[in-house]
């Protein structure tokens, strides 16, 4: 079972810490995207920041357009808790598995993820608004790769899917695809160690091991990715 991801804006952002408190629950700062909470047994993130804003400036332009979304949706709810729209969708849930598969490999639920959206609201992005943003980012091939995954193992016909979302699959190598799939069933996982440094030693590690990805998935060369990495680990302290 994943953890509950909560996001309220950022002028909501400590309100939202302080009734968890208030309701018996635990708050653990220090990172700078979320806080990490547990509340009745349940891990819950509450964001302040929703995607990644450390380095690349492709990740700030995901996370401006993310908050707007948000927003907008934000303040249309009638409730306390509204869910996030196809669109909002579309750009979180395919950044956070290539987030995940950069670093380590992603796991069947996030396939199974984007299954779920592309069956029952891809239908509902608007084409162009996404597309902006898409072809923008770095991870953008990886949102095709994904889709392609997704008619690999489950099955689901390619023309079924909308245009937005089947017409990178013609871009995609399908031996690129094999080694993505082979990966995931193959791979071990990153399991994180106790000490933070030995951690980061071997997220490195792997990163040259596995550097075909940020290759051929990102375009990133090897340096490029290593001097990101180092980035991030000084703008963070848990890196």
């Amino acid at each position: 079972m994943g953890d509950i991801d909560i996001y309220g804006g950022v002028d909501k952002y400590q309100k939202i810490n302080e009734i968890i408190i208030k309701l018996g629950g635990s708050v653990e700062g220090g990172y700078y995207r979320h806080t990490h909470c547990l509340l009745k047994g349940v891990t819950i993130e509450n964001h302040m920041v929703i995607s990644d804003i450390r380095v690349k400036k492709d990740d700030m332009l995901l996370e401006n357009t993310l908050k707007e979304e948000a927003d907008r949706i934000l303040k249309q709810g009638a409730y306390g808790l509204v869910y996030p729209s196809a669109g909002f969708n579309a750009l979180f849930l395919s950044w956070h598995a290539a987030s995940h598969f950069m670093f380590e490999k992603i796991q069947l639920r996030h396939i199974y993820d984007w299954k779920v959206f592309l069956e029952n609201e891809a239908a509902e992005v608007d084409e162009n608004w996404y597309l902006n943003v898409k072809t923008k980012v770095s991870y953008g091939k990886f949102a095709d790769i994904l889709t392609s995954l997704v008619v690999r193992l489950y099955g689901v016909k390619v023309d079924s899917l909308p245009q937005v979302f089947k017409g990178g699959l013609e871009q995609i190598d399908d031996r690129l695809v094999d080694r993505v799939i082979s990966y995931i069933f193959e791979s071990e996982r990153n399991v994180k160690s106790q000490s933070v440094w030995k951690h980061r030693v071997n997220l490195a590690k792997r990163a040259v091991k596995d550097r075909w990805k940020y290759r051929d998935i990102y375009g990133m060369s090897m340096r490029r990715m290593l001097w990101m990495r180092a980035c991030w680990v000084v703008l963070n302290k848990r890196g």
